[in-house]
């Protein structure tokens, strides 16, 4: 932490980023357009330019995939199918 001191202006306190750091103290950096630091930036709101987004493309992975989706489609028809059988035997 800097040893400078807090701005006492409205106006010169808009240009401090203010983010709550790691050890619980006030970031006395100066700020950017967004009003954070460099380093306190805030999240990523995504591409938004054409050429962003058809590079990054709308496409989905893991639990949330088509492949998966279907998997546990058929796992589900499976474990239906096999307590069936147990209700039967019974």
């Amino acid at each position: 932490m800097s040893n400078r001191p807090l701005p006492e202006t409205t106006l010169d306190a808009s240009l401090v980023c203010g983010a709550k750091t790691k050890m619980g103290e006030v970031c006395d950096n100066e700020g950017m357009k967004n009003g954070r630091c460099w380093l306190h930036g805030g999240l990523s709101t995504g591409p938004k330019t054409p050429e962003g987004l058809a590079r990054c493309g709308n496409w989905k992975h893991g639990l949330y995939s088509k492949q998966m989706r279907e998997h546990k489609q058929f796992i589900k028809e499976i474990c239906r199918d096999a307590m069936d059988a147990v209700r039967r035997i019974n």
